[in-house]
Order: C-alpha cells, then structure tokens, then sequence
C-alpha cells in the first residue's frame, strides 16, 4: 500500500472530497501528505474557500 503521494496526486484527492466520500486509503494517503506538504494545505484552503463563495453565490441568487 503506497502511503506517501505526490503533490500532484493530493490535489487530485483535494478536488475529489469536494464532490464524494474517499476510500480510507485515500483519506490516509491525503491526510499524511497534507501534514508533511506546505504547499497543499493552501489548495486546500484555495479549494474550500471556492466553494463556500460559490455556495454563497448560489443563496445571494436565489433570493433574487
């Protein structure tokens, strides 16, 4: 079983929790990477802050 994943894989996972549930392997996988990288926790929060703007968007237009 790989644990260590590359950047490129992590912003895979990244993009992939915001539209279903991940295995436990690749929360694992995600979750160590996130804690070693310095870089993805920025996509990640780069990621989070996107849909939270675009939930935002979707309320302020609804109640148009």
């Amino acid at each position: 079983m790989k644990l260590m994943i590359n950047c490129r894989d992590s912003s895979e996972l990244i993009s992939r929790q915001l539209d279903e549930e991940l295995a436990l392997k690749a929360k694992i996988q995600l979750s160590m990477h996130l804690f070693i990288c310095k870089a993805c926790p920025v996509v990640l929060k780069n990621f989070n802050g996107v849909r939270q703007q675009m939930k935002n968007w979707r309320h302020y237009t609804d109640s148009q």
